[in-house]
């Protein structure tokens, strides 16, 4: 009888990623409660390998999503809180682009069922200091529900968001409800969204988000605005080119010199008719979860990116 062949690598990835699938999207809920309790090192691998297929290599990281999760582990920089902080950062920014490029607050407080509803003109934007998305939007008074409301913000302030992908930062939050004017934009949809990925204090990508009060589309370009062949999970790119925005210089300019305190930061602008709104700043872009096609983006996104020893 002939002995059975060894498995190759390539064949005990296949398999990994097979289980992994298997094992984990059977079980979802009961997989992220699971991990929601474990420790930082154990959940984000376990939350890697469910998104990838694999484990990450983090004694050795080299790809974008790879660096990301190293740095959730081995980078707590205190002003990661500050800038995650949805208020806090408002006052940072101010004080390095000017208070013209940051939206004003209408309302901050603890408790959402002190917010003034009857002396807020609409249209608003209400959400919490701590989390991402999940915001409600206020676009006429017929909006306004505000037990419905109130619930809703109560569970957000409730919720960790740093026990499902292990981003540190979110845990040391105050929690607080904030309320803002609407960015102007089509009369039926949100403003585009330009998010620069900056590497030691140079914007070297653009993610460029558009229709996003649809289907979102995620489309790449580079420093010089050239379209990048590179896709985002499961998003789909606009076909065809964009026209550079008409205040992409100063985007530029304002995101090289945030983001030049840090050895990598996301920054993200809102392009307006009279000018340019600073819409935040994150240090783990999609949990670092979230795979690039062709994989290959995903170092070409990391190489920039130098660690410290």
């Amino acid at each position: 009888m002939m002995a059975a062949s060894k498995p190759s690598s390539r064949d005990k990835r296949a398999i990994l990623a097979t289980i992994s699938r298997t094992v984990f999207d059977a079980s979802s809920w009961a997989f992220w409660w699971t991990v929601s309790r474990l420790p930082d090192g154990v959940g984000v691998r376990l939350a890697y390998l469910k998104n990838f297929g694999r484990l990450p290599d983090l004694a050795s990281p080299k790809t974008f999503n790879e660096k990301l999760n190293w740095r959730k582990l081995h980078q707590r920089d205190p002003r990661h809180v500050i800038y995650s902080d949805k208020v806090a950062v408002k006052e940072r920014i101010a004080s390095l682009i000017g208070p013209d490029h940051v939206l004003p607050n209408l309302w901050v407080g603890e408790r959402p069922e002190e917010i003034p509803f009857d002396r807020l003109e609409p249209p608003y934007v209400i959400k919490t200091n701590h989390a991402c998305g999940n915001h409600i939007f206020v676009r006429f008074k017929s909006d306004v529900q505000r037990d419905k409301i109130i619930g809703y913000l109560r569970r957000q302030l409730a919720y960790d968001y740093s026990s499902k992908y292990k981003e540190w930062a979110y845990r040391h939050i105050d929690r607080k409800v904030l309320v803002e004017p609407m960015i102007p934009g089509t009369e039926a949809s949100l403003p585009d969204d330009y998010k620069f990925f900056v590497y030691h204090g140079k914007a070297l990508f653009v993610q460029h988000n558009t229709n996003r009060s649809y289907k979102l589309k995620v489309t790449f370009y580079d420093r010089d605005w050239r379209k990048l062949p590179a896709k985002l999970g499961w998003y789909d790119t606009e076909p065809g080119d964009v026209e550079r925005p008409s205040h992409y210089d100063l985007m530029i300019s304002m995101a090289d010199r945030i983001g030049s305190q840090f050895d990598f930061a996301r920054i993200d602008f809102y392009q307006t008719p009279q000018s340019v709104l600073f819409g935040e700043a994150t240090f783990f872009p999609n949990a670092g979860m979230v795979p690039f096609a062709p994989a290959a983006w995903d170092l070409r996104f990391g190489e920039p990116w130098q660690l410290p020893d």
